[in-house]
């Protein structure tokens, strides 16, 4: 039988310069893990042999087991104390104090100063620089407090998220964030004034050359979180190997439902009398894929009287987003390798969907199979769970914080091989067992429940995952059982960055809990001066007991 005739021929080759390049990438996603299993990783294949079967033969795949892991006991987390607060950060090295003279120079000289939000630009400080990403960078900006005059938006705290190319600008980006800003959903990051275009002054004053930078969007100004973003709450809890309480979790799921649901129906959808998420008649034509939903990009704002105490967790950075037809039945892939290459590489190392790191896209049926380039809605809800999911795992079970590096990559995370599995054995035989991510999953002390329902949202194939109404349905069900239940939930102050308000409230429960350990069951009602009462009041209050 004659070898098939090579798709990827010497005329294609010189389309696609970096052809071997992003097979070879694809390939080290797909089946390379670390650490090194038993094994070892299979070779990669040569050019030569790459361009002998690329898109040659329809996909097979082998048997794929199911999950077998079970979860190990765990260690007592690190109390909070006031060794948690202004912990000193490794010294810096020479070159990254270079890189911070240089990003301040290009982003906090009064020069720069956001424009158009203040009578005067000069009104607004530098602080400094809160993040940088790519040819991105986000930096902090207050309002003077000299100034005679307010800004005219309603913050006087701001961050700049500017760039140093100007190509792509952030036009579609601040496009984006202003029509997301229609739905006024607490669960999208605000952007504070609509995006301007660079003038011949504005370059003039910011020493940009005209021809490159005129008529470009330079930066965009932003709601500032001062509690951070999701994965820095991952990063404290993690260093007191401190688990989340699960009622905690099914709430930051919530959220990040409520937020995806906005992408794909510019507002979030009501619960009605039956408790069941409703879906608005007249969808929008379009939906908005994230691309880049990872902990990162999603900010810790204020509580609110629906939120219990906690903060409320905000999707943001879409920088990345593009519109799709809400029909997944018209989303297919284009059959231009160029410009499907370009959606399949848009994301962050580790939070891509199937729909991107599927080894079916080396196929010849690709463009018939219902995961390759199948982007919408179900995009949004894969890496949702897999935020979820980063927040269950990244606690270590039976490893010391300084050896976690490889255990806590998770699910369909490509860095580490993204394992295929069967869910649900001895669990819930009833329920589909197609292809999913997440072989890790069994090894955490969280309820089948919530389990589940991440393996549902990292099937393989996205019309095989829940709908945005369902998930609304289900967590809001589970967050009043959990409550009727009486399950207890993570404190205000184990949510927010340690400082003495939040030591003081943890230290004032601990001897609350304490102390009525030893005292009668019946305490006297209304004391209001007793010393407990008066320590809780100090904290909630922050001013003198009364």
């Amino acid at each position: 039988m004659a070898a098939p005739v090579p798709v990827a021929n010497a005329a294609f080759l010189n389309a696609n310069q970096h052809f071997f390049e992003e097979q070879k990438y694809w390939f080290e996603c797909n089946n390379h893990t670390k650490p090194l299993p038993p094994e070892g990783n299979p070779p990669v294949p040569t050019n030569a042999e790459f361009q002998a079967s690329w898109r040659t033969t329809p996909f097979a795949r082998g048997p794929i087991p199911m999950m077998l892991r079970q979860a190990p006991q765990r260690a007592a987390p690190t109390p909070m104390t006031r060794a948690l607060i202004n912990v000193n950060p490794p010294p810096e090295t020479a070159a990254e104090f270079l890189d911070r003279i240089v990003l301040i120079l290009k982003n906090l000289r009064p020069r720069f100063a956001p424009r158009g939000i203040g009578e005067k630009a000069t009104n607004w400080k530098g602080v400094k620089i809160l993040g940088k990403g790519g040819s991105a960078t986000v930096s902090l900006w207050e309002w003077s407090s000299r100034a005679k005059t307010r800004p005219t938006i309603d913050q006087k705290r701001i961050a700049v998220k500017s760039i140093t190319n100007a190509v792509p600008d952030l036009e579609d980006e601040g496009n984006f964030m202003v029509a997301l800003g229609r739905a006024r959903s607490q669960h999208i990051a605000r952007i504070l004034a609509p995006p301007n275009t660079l003038t011949r002054e504005d370059c003039a004053r910011e020493g940009l050359d005209v021809a490159t930078w005129e008529g470009i969007v330079k930066r965009l100004i932003l709601e500032y979180y001062p509690l951070g973003t999701l994965r820095d709450l991952k990063k404290r809890r993690r260093e007191r190997d401190f688990p989340f309480q699960e009622l905690t979790l099914w709430r930051i799921f919530k959220c990040l439902v409520d937020g995806c649901s906005v992408l794909s129906y510019e507002q979030e959808l009501k619960v009605n009398l039956r408790s069941q998420a409703v879906v608005p008649r007249r969808a929008p034509a379009e939906v908005l894929v994230h691309f880049d939903l990872k902990s990162e990009n999603i900010f810790a704002g204020t509580t609110d009287d629906k939120h219990f105490g906690l903060p409320v967790y905000k999707l943001g950075d879409f920088g990345l987003a593009e519109t799709f037809d809400i029909n997944p039945a018209n989303v297919i892939p284009t059959d231009d390798y160029e410009v499907d290459e370009n959606l399949r590489e848009r994301g962050t190392k580790g939070w891509l969907a199937p729909e991107q790191f599927t080894p079916r896209w080396y196929h010849s049926d690709f463009l018939g199979s219902p995961v390759c380039g199948r982007y919408g809605t179900a995009t949004n809800v894969s890496p949702t769970p897999t935020t979820i999911w980063d927040e269950l795992c990244s606690i270590s079970i039976c490893e010391t914080f300084a050896k976690k590096s490889s255990h806590n990559k998770i699910i369909c995370l490509y860095m580490n091989g993204p394992k295929p599995t069967r869910p649900f054995d001895f669990v819930n035989p009833d329920r589909p067992t197609a292809t999913t991510f997440g072989d890790r999953l069994n090894e955490q002390l969280f309820s089948t429940t919530l389990k589940n329902l991440i393996l549902e949202c990292l099937y393989e194939i996205p019309a095989n995952r829940p709908t945005l109404a369902a998930l609304k349905s289900k967590i809001t069900a589970v967050i009043v059982s959990c409550k009727a239940a009486g399950f207890t939930e993570d404190k205000w102050y184990e949510m927010e960055l340690p400082d003495e308000q939040s030591v003081r409230a943890a230290e004032t429960d601990a001897a609350i809990a304490l102390e009525a350990a030893r005292l009668p069951v019946a305490p006297v009602a209304g004391n209001r001066k007793g010393r407990f009462r008066k320590a809780t009041l100090k904290v909630t209050r922050g001013g003198r007991p009364v």
